[in-house]
């Protein structure tokens, strides 16, 4: 697996940054969103926190989960 570049990691940083605020504020707990998510005990924890990241897929069922839709925006 390729290391990200700089851009993406700070991508993935403000993305998961606001799904975390996202999931606190509808009171749901890590494992309740693994379990929505359909993944192992423990993987959004290592997500929100740096140690792995999430793939585009799973990137799109942790939106769903939280029912939101990702758009995106041109930066500059």
């Amino acid at each position: 697996m390729r290391t990200p570049t700089l851009v993406e990691e700070t991508f993935y940083k403000d993305l998961i940054t606001e799904l975390i605020r996202e999931r606190e504020r509808q009171g749901l707990s890590q494992e309740e969103l693994n379990n929505d998510i359909g993944v192992s005990s423990g993987l959004v924890s290592k997500w929100e926190s740096g140690v792995r990241l999430p793939s585009s897929f799973y990137i799109m069922c942790w939106c769903l989960a939280l029912d939101l839709k990702l758009v995106t925006a041109k930066v500059n």
